[in-house]
């Protein structure tokens, strides 16, 4: 079933796959990295040897089929879904109204009720306001930056002769970086709201078409 839904002056439109979950393959891959390593050893004097740190990551996959009564398949790839063969789940995909095809944003086990969201990339593919928030913040805090070091570093030439110079180039480091650090933290936090708000969003959507479906 589809959906149109507004949101923020937007329109965006919604559609759902339900069936049964099936060929549920799950594997795991395994990276080992290392580093440092090396030294020197001087035939007279010595030397030292640093032994190499190794790191091993592991990570786990999982794919399977979701089969709807009419003979629709879909492959997933998603793994922190928990569910087993012959569970139902649904779907649920979308993007902005006039764009063909959409990303897959939601998932839900029907039989245990457990709802699981696709990666952050394709939210922010679906909903530009997500990063195009962020770059907005990030703009705001740039630009400030900008006039107040235009406004400061004129100022600060009038202490050129004067003992405190040293001290007034610290006191803009510190504030220019201060001022950089916390519009990043900003940013990034206004990146998660957004993020949140649209997956309640895509949940709730996902709720009234499985309602509207009964």
């Amino acid at each position: 079933m589809d959906m149109d839904i507004d949101i923020d002056g937007n329109t965006y439109w919604f559609c759902t796959l339900s069936g049964e979950i099936s060929s549920v393959r799950k594997w795991s891959t395994t990276t080992v990295t290392t580093s440092g390593g090396g030294g020197y050893i001087h035939p007279k004097y010595g030397g030292f040897i640093n032994p190499p740190a190794v790191n091993t990551q592991t990570q786990n996959h999982q794919k399977f089929w979701i089969v709807s009564p009419d003979g629709r398949e879909t492959e997933i790839y998603l793994n922190n879904f928990s569910c087993r063969e012959g569970q139902q789940a649904t779907i649920i995909w979308g993007a902005p109204k006039g764009a063909k095809t959409g990303n897959y944003l939601a998932i839900k086990n029907d039989t245990t009720g457990d709802v699981s969201f696709f990666d952050k990339k394709n939210f922010m593919s679906s909903f530009s306001s997500i990063w195009m928030d962020f770059l907005k913040v990030s703009a705001i805090y740039f630009a400030a930056i900008i006039i107040v070091a235009i406004i400061v570093m004129p100022l600060s030439e009038g202490f050129y002769f004067a003992s405190n110079k040293e001290l007034v180039s610290y006191v803009c480091g510190f504030f220019f970086l201060g001022m950089l650090g916390i519009g990043l933290i900003h940013a990034f936090t206004s990146q998660i709201i957004q993020l949140s708000k649209y997956q309640t969003i895509v949940y709730e959507t996902l709720e009234k078409i499985q309602k509207a479906n009964v």
